[in-house]
C-alpha cells in the first residue's frame, strides 16, 4: 500500500490517492487500536495497585455476605434485632463492587477518584537508575510500588480526566445498584427469625 501511494504521488497530487491509506487506518482504529487506546489511556494505576484495589473490593463484599448471614443467623438471639439492620450492610457492598468494577476496567477507584495517576513505565525508568533506588532493599522497592507510597501526578487532560470521572460515577452506580438489590433479596428471604 505504500509502495502504490509513493509511486501514484511522482504521478499525480490527487488526494485521492490517499484514501485507501485513509480506510485502512480507520479500519485499526475501529477494529481494536482505539479501543486498547482508551483502556490503556483511562488505566492509572500499576498491576499491583490496581490488584489490591480490587482485592479490598473483593473483601468488602465477602465481608458484607458474611455480615448479613451473621445477622439473620446469630444476632436475633444475641441482641434481639430485626432484619431491617441488615441495610446497614448496603455500604460494604456498595463500596466493594464500585472498586471491582473500577478494577476490571483496569484503574485504580482510589487514583480515579482524584484525577490521579501512577507514573507510565517510561517515566518510572528515570527513577529506577537513581542511587537512592539502588540503596533500597527489595522489599521496600516491592511495597513503594503500592499507590499509597509510589509518588502521584495529576492528569493534565481534561477530557481524560472527564472520561475517568465517569468511570467514577459508573462504577459506584454499579456498586449502589448491586448493593440495593442484595439487601432486597437478602431481607425478603425466610431465614431471619423475627421476636
Amino acid at each position: 500500500m505504500r509502495r502504490k501511494v509513493l509511486d501514484a504521488i511522482t504521478l499525480s497530487t490527487d488526494p485521492e490517492i490517499f484514501a485507501p491509506v485513509a480506510e485502512h487506518c480507520h479500519l485499526l482504529l475501529k477494529s481494536c487500536s482505539h479501543r486498547n487506546f482508551i483502556r490503556l489511556g483511562v488505566s492509572n494505576g500499576t498491576f499491583e495497585t490496581i490488584c489490591v484495589a480490587t482485592t479490598l473490593g473483593i473483601v468488602l463484599t465477602i465481608g458484607g455476605i458474611m455480615a448479613m448471614l451473621l445477622l439473620a443467623f446469630e444476632s436475633p438471639g444475641f441482641r434481639q434485632c430485626s432484619r431491617w439492620r441488615g441495610i446497614g450492610i448496603w455500604p460494604m457492598w456498595a463500596t466493594g463492587l464500585g472498586l471491582i468494577l473500577s478494577g476490571l476496567r483496569g484503574s485504580c477507584f482510589f487514583l480515579l477518584l482524584f484525577s490521579r495517576r501512577q507514573p507510565l513505565p517510561w517515566e518510572r525508568f528515570e527513577e529506577d537508575n537513581s542511587q537512592a533506588e539502588k540503596k533500597k532493599n527489595k522489599f521496600i522497592r516491592l511495597v513503594s510500588r503500592l499507590m499509597i507510597f509510589d509518588r502521584k501526578l495529576k492528569v493534565k487532560d481534561d477530557n481524560l480526566r472527564r472520561l475517568q470521572h465517569k468511570v467514577v460515577f459508573q462504577s459506584l452506580l454499579g456498586g449502589a445498584i448491586f448493593a440495593t438489590m442484595a439487601v432486597v433479596v437478602f431481607l425478603c428471604l425466610p431465614i431471619w427469625k423475627e421476636i
